[in-house]
C-alpha cells in the first residue's frame, strides 16, 4: 500500500502527467461554459441515433419517421434528415456506420438512467443524455492524453515528452477540437490510434494473445467508424521493419504468432460484423454504400492533396504549421529509430491520400484539417524525434528551432481564439486576401468579409440581390416562335408575346433537358443562374401544380446533387391562375465534383390541365476577375 501511494505521488508529480490534468481541467471549464445542450446534433445526431432506435424507439429500420422529426426539432439537432436514406420497402437506413454509437453506448446508458431518476424526458436527446456525452468526450480525451504520454515516454526523457505535449495540445487544431468537439468521431479515432500504438509496441516486445486481440477491436472500430481508417493496419504490420526485422523477418514473426495473427483477424471482424448484418437485414446486401451520392464520394483519381495541405481554405500546414517539424521527424526516425520509419510513412502517406481524395477535402465548418487530429498520436512520436535532435544540437541552431516553434504555438493559440471567440477566422470560406487582410486582427469587417468565398448557406432557396460584383452573360433566350424539340407542344391559343407559346399537360410532363457542363458556366469557384418566364395556369396552381427543375449530375451513375425546384404553387412566386405571371428563379452553383460536372435544366408538369410557358431566358452570372 505504501508503494502504490509513492507511486501515485511520484505519477501526479510528474511534469507531463501535471501539464496534462491542468489542460484537462482548463478544457473542461470551457466546455462547460456553455451547456452541451445540442451536441447530440448534425452528423452526431447520425451516429447517435443507432441508440434511441434500437433501445428506446424499437424501430431500428425508422419505419415511423415521426419520432426522428420531433426530437430533431424540439432538440434543434439537424435542419433536415440528411442522416437517413430511403431503401426499398419504406424502411430507412442510416447513412453512417455504427462505430460511435458503439462509443457513446456508455454514456447513453448514464444519460438514461439519469434521466428516468431525474424526471428528464426518457427520450435520449434530453439533458442528462447531452451531458453524458460531453462528460465522456472529457474522459476520451484525458484517457487519450495520458496514453500518449506513455507512448513518448517508451521513447523520450520527461522533457522531450512535456515539450511534445504542449506542442501539440496547444500548437494545433488538437486545441479547438478539446474544449469543443472531442466528443466527436476525430476525438475518439485520435484515442484508438494512441492506444494502437501502445498495443503494437506491447504485442512486439511480448507477443501475448491479449495484445493481439485489443489491436483487432480497435483497428475494427477504427474501420468500422471511419473506413479510411484501415491504414492503421500499416502499423502493426509493417513495425520492425529496417530495424529487428528484415520483410521476410516480419513474416517469420506472424509464422510464429500464427494464433496472435488469426485471433487478431477474428477481433476485427467480430467488430465490423455488426454493420454487415445490419445492412443485409435493411436491404438485403451486405454492402450499402450510403456514400453513394452525386456531391460526395472519394475521387483517388483526383485527389486535392495540396489544397489539403496548403490552401489558405483549409490547408492543414497553413493553420497549423507546427506539424512540419513533425513530418520532418520522419528523416530523424529513418536515422535513429528505424523500426518506426516503415510503418508511419506507409501510414501517413496513404492516410492523407485517401484523406484528400475525399470530394469535400476541407471536411465542413471546421479550424485547420480536423482528420488530421487521428494520425497526432503518430505525429507526436516524429515531432518528438525532430524536438530530441534539436535538443542536442549546437546553440546556433537549438535555440532559433526552439524560438520558432514557440512563435507557432503562440500564432496556433491567437488563431484558435480568432476562429472560435472573435469568429474572425471562417471555417470554410478562407482566402488568401481574406486571411492576409486579418492576420493578427481582432475583428473583421463587413468589407473584410467580402474577401471570403461564397456564403452557401443550407437553406433550401437561393436568394441574389447583388449583381453588381458579377458579369452577366445570356445561356440562352426562347420564345417559342419555332418548334424545337426540346419542347413537345407549341400552342397558339395562349401565349404572352408574339404568336406562340409553351404548352405542357398530362400527356406532356417532361420537356427534354437543357445541359450545360460547368466548365461553360464558369472558371470561377461559383456562378448564379437566373431563370426568368412567365407562366399561365388554366386552374388553381395547387391542384395542378408545374416545376422548372435544376440540378446538377456528377456522372450518368450518380444521383443528382444541388436539385432545386421553382413550384409555381409557392406563395412566393403569387402565381394566378387564368393570368400570365412573371417567374424568377435564381440558382446558386454547388461545390461541384468536377468541372466536367452537368447542370440540367427542365420543366415538370406535375398536374393535369394545362399549363403554358413563354419567354424563357437563362442568364449566368460569373464573378468578376
Amino acid at each position: 500500500m505504501k508503494l502504490a501511494g509513492m507511486y501515485i505521488r511520484s505519477y501526479l508529480a510528474s511534469p507531463s502527467v501535471i501539464f496534462i490534468l491542468l489542460f484537462f481541467v482548463l478544457v473542461s471549464l470551457i466546455r462547460f461554459h456553455f451547456d452541451p445542450v445540442n451536441i447530440i446534433s448534425w452528423d452526431n445526431f447520425g451516429y447517435y441515433l443507432y441508440l434511441p432506435s434500437y433501445f428506446i424507439y424499437h424501430d431500428p429500420t425508422f419505419s415511423d419517421l415521426g419520432w426522428v422529426r420531433h426530437v430533431a426539432e424540439q432538440y434543434n439537432a439537424t435542419l433536415t434528415l440528411y442522416q437517413l436514406r430511403e431503401v426499398p420497402g419504406g424502411t430507412y437506413v442510416n447513412y453512417y456506420t455504427m462505430g460511435m454509437a458503439i462509443a457513446y453506448a456508455p454514456a447513453f446508458l448514464v444519460g438514461h438512467l439519469l434521466a428516468l431518476a431525474l424526471q428528464y424526458p426518457a427520450d435520449g436527446f434530453s439533458l442528462p443524455y447531452q451531458y453524458a456525452i460531453a462528460v465522456e468526450g472529457l474522459m476520451a480525451l484525458l484517457a487519450s492524453l495520458l496514453l500518449l504520454r506513455k507512448v513518448l515516454l517508451h521513447f523520450f526523457n520527461e522533457k522531450i515528452t512535456l515539450l511534445v505535449l504542449v506542442a501539440i495540445t496547444l500548437g494545433t487544431n488538437f486545441l479547438e477540437m478539446a474544449y469543443g468537439n472531442f466528443h466527436s468521431p476525430h476525438g475518439f479515432i485520435f484515442l484508438a490510434s494512441a492506444a494502437i500504438l501502445w498495443f503494437t509496441m506491447r504485442w512486439h516486445a511480448e507477443q501475448k494473445l491479449k495484445f493481439a486481440i485489443f489491436l483487432g477491436l480497435l483497428i475494427g472500430w477504427a474501420c468500422l467508424t471511419r473506413p479510411v481508417e484501415i491504414v492503421s493496419l500499416a502499423i502493426p504490420f509493417l513495425y520492425g521493419i529496417g530495424s529487428q526485422y528484415s520483410l521476410i523477418g516480419k513474416f517469420r514473426f506472424f509464422f510464429r504468432n500464427k494464433l496472435s495473427l488469426l485471433l487478431f483477424g477474428i477481433s476485427l471482424m467480430i467488430m465490423v460484423f455488426p454493420q454487415f448484418l445490419y445492412w443485409k437485414s435493411m436491404t438485403g446486401s451486405w454492402f450499402y454504400n450510403t456514400y453513394l451520392t452525386g456531391s460526395e464520394g472519394m475521387d483517388l483519381l483526383s485527389p486535392h492533396t495540396l489544397d489539403f495541405l496548403f490552401s489558405f481554405r483549409k490547408g492543414w500546414l497553413v493553420y497549423t504549421p507546427v506539424m512540419v517539424f513533425a513530418l520532418a521527424g520522419l528523416v530523424f526516425v529513418f536515422r535513429k529509430q528505424k523500426a518506426l520509419f516503415w510503418p508511419f510513412l506507409v501510414y501517413l502517406f496513404f492516410f492523407i491520400y485517401f484523406y484528400s481524395s475525399w470530394t469535400i477535402w476541407w471536411y465542413a465548418f471546421c479550424f485547420s484539417q480536423r482528420v488530421m487530429i487521428h494520425a497526432y498520436p503518430v505525429l507526436a512520436i516524429l515531432l518528438g524525434f525532430t524536438l530530441m535532435t534539436f535538443a542536442g544540437s549546437r546553440k546556433l541552431w537549438r535555440i532559433p528551432a526552439f524560438c520558432m516553434i514557440g512563435f507557432l504555438i503562440l500564432l496556433n493559440l491567437f488563431q484558435t481564439w480568432q476562429y472560435t471567440f472573435a469568429k474572425v477566422l471562417d471555417g470554410a470560406r478562407m482566402t488568401p486576401a481574406y486571411y492576409w487582410r486579418t492576420f493578427g486582427s481582432t475583428t473583421a469587417t463587413d468589407d473584410d468579409r467580402k474577401l471570403l468565398l461564397i456564403d452557401r448557406s443550407n437553406s433550401e432557396e437561393d436568394s441574389f440581390s447583388d449583381t453588381t460584383a458579377y458579369v452577366k452573360r445570356n445561356l440562352g433566350s426562347y420564345d417559342f416562335e419555332q418548334k424545337e424539340a426540346w419542347f413537345a407542344y407549341q400552342d397558339s391559343n395562349c401565349f404572352f408575346r408574339g404568336r406562340y407559346a409553351m404548352k405542357m399537360d398530362s400527356s406532356s410532363i417532361y420537356t427534354v433537358p437543357f445541359r450545360y457542363c460547368y466548365r461553360e458556366l464558369t472558371d470561377k469557384d461559383h456562378a448564379w443562374l437566373r431563370f426568368t418566364f412567365f407562366v399561365f395556369p388554366v386552374s388553381e396552381p395547387e391542384k395542378d401544380p408545374f416545376s422548372l427543375v435544376v440540378a446538377m449530375q456528377h456522372g450518368k451513375d450518380y444521383p443528382s446533387y444541388k436539385y432545386r425546384t421553382a413550384n409555381i404553387e409557392n406563395a412566393g412566386f403569387n402565381v394566378e391562375k387564368g393570368k400570365w405571371n412573371k417567374v424568377v428563379f435564381d440558382y446558386l452553383t454547388p461545390e461541384v465534383r468536377s468541372v466536367k460536372d452537368t447542370l440540367s435544366v427542365y420543366f415538370w408538369h406535375r398536374g393535369k390541365m394545362p399549363v403554358y410557358i413563354d419567354e424563357l431566358s437563362i442568364d449566368v452570372f460569373s464573378a468578376k476577375p
